[in-house]
């Protein structure tokens, strides 16, 4: 019997469409008969996550099904066979592996996953909070690992978080490549204009949140936010709502993990790696994953004492300083956003409405829900104003005045990945 992408209940087959919510069925077979729809593991906004099991083989995978309607849409049609495809080509086995590309008979796209059993991480910190520093180390280095290989194959994930990387016997699996950036892309394919803002906005590096151009160091400055969020069990920054969540990612200073937990007598070393992964300017930040990998080792083989004063963390302290005293640029910001022009933000499908049982199943791309939105706020999206220049800086004569960073940021628009 058919399945309901929506509620995923099966409905006798003469009725098409489920009566409850009215969503366009799925058919129990797949590609003619090589896959059987057994069950929904997870569903968001733009599609759904379903149990299912390739008949010949009767091997278990996922299957990511994209709602029809959106299948229809040229530009979400693509993000989404890029998405399988980014996955499916670097090879790694720190991501999630891609075995097949389809469509369903009403036209829904679907891509064939590897069935992972665990959690998220973002499960996992809900749980224990924080973990302790080798744990977490350990897991940290392997997500290095991995978005290195995505690097070296020219893609950029641009939406990490905890609910993108799944956690099974402390292996971890990197997810949801929808919003991917390749370098390979001719213009004629790019599916983001320069400046949409694509992401979460707890984790998301200054330039991204800007619409400026992102490269590999703007992963490491989503990573360094889930290494602070792991090892003190908080977000650097958290704001009211998504427009001050991003204001504080371009302007403010995270505190040091040291002086946010001074209970777990953290060393000093990771307020080195850490602050220094989330620097505001990139070419500050580690250059690479490789880098960003070696560091956190040290933190955990006692050679990261070493490292708290050396010419780098001393730099990164006068950085800092020097920041802290334009706090007044800050405060000008906010009250050009209060003063009413409009952002928007894209954030990243699928929304997550179910979490993921610690020892159950779990889909590689299955959606996770966070009981705490602001943890996970890639699936709201903000609305209702532009954000204003910083204090323009004085004109002289018959020379037009300069654009500030957040002039930049362009409209925002749901964005179902």
């Amino acid at each position: 019997m058919p399945l309901c992408p929506t509620c995923g209940d099966r409905e006798p087959e003469p009725l098409g469409f489920c009566p409850r919510d009215g969503t366009a069925l799925l058919p129990d077979l797949l590609d003619g008969s090589r896959f059987r729809l057994l069950s929904k593991l997870g569903s968001g906004g733009m599609g759904t996550v379903f149990l299912a099991e390739h008949t010949a083989l009767g091997k278990r995978v996922a299957i990511k099904v994209l709602k029809a309607e959106f299948s229809r849409d040229p530009t979400l049609a693509k993000r989404f066979e890029l998405e399988a495809i980014r996955a499916g080509r670097i090879g790694h086995p720190g991501i999630v592996e891609v075995n097949d590309l389809g469509r369903t008979s009403g036209g829904a796209l679907y891509f064939v996953m590897e069935l992972l059993e665990g959690q998220s991480l973002g499960a996992l910190l809900q749980r224990e909070r924080f973990l302790s520093l080798p744990r977490a180390v350990g897991l940290l280095t392997q997500v290095c690992s991995a978005l290195e290989a995505a690097h070296l194959h020219g893609i950029i994930h641009r939406d990490l978080k905890p609910h993108n990387i799944m956690v099974a016997a402390e292996r971890i699996k990197v997810l949801d490549f929808g919003i991917s950036k390749s370098a390979g892309l001719v213009p004629a394919e790019r599916l983001t204009e320069r400046g949409d803002i694509l992401g979460t906005p707890e984790y998301m590096a200054p330039e991204q949140a800007l619409g400026e151009a992102v490269d590999a160091r703007s992963d490491v400055y989503a990573l360094g936010v889930v290494a602070y969020e792991c090892i003190t069990g908080t977000l650097p920054f958290r704001g009211d709502s998504t427009v001050t969540t991003l204001l504080a990612q371009v302007n403010d200073l995270p505190e040091a993990p040291s002086r946010r937990r001074p209970d777990l007598a953290l060393p000093l070393a990771v307020d080195r790696v850490l602050l220094r992964a989330m620097e505001k300017v990139p070419a500050r930040r580690q250059a690479s994953m490789a880098q960003l990998r070696a560091e956190l080792q040290t933190l955990v083989t006692g050679a990261g004492a070493e490292l708290s004063a050396t010419p780098a963390m001393r730099g990164t302290l006068v950085h800092m300083k020097a920041l802290r005293r334009t706090g007044w640029q800050r405060a000008s910001i906010l009250g050009g956003v209060l003063a009413g022009m409009t952002v928007v933000v894209t954030l990243a499908w699928p929304a997550h409405r179910k979490e993921d049982a610690p020892a159950a199943p779990v889909s590689s791309g299955a959606p996770t829900s966070s009981g705490d939105a602001g943890r996970d706020a890639t699936h709201v999206a903000a609305g209702g104003s532009k954000l204003a220049p910083v204090l323009p800086p004085r004109q002289s004569e018959g020379r037009p005045a300069r654009r500030s960073k957040m002039e930049k940021v362009g409209d925002i628009k749901p964005n179902p990945f």
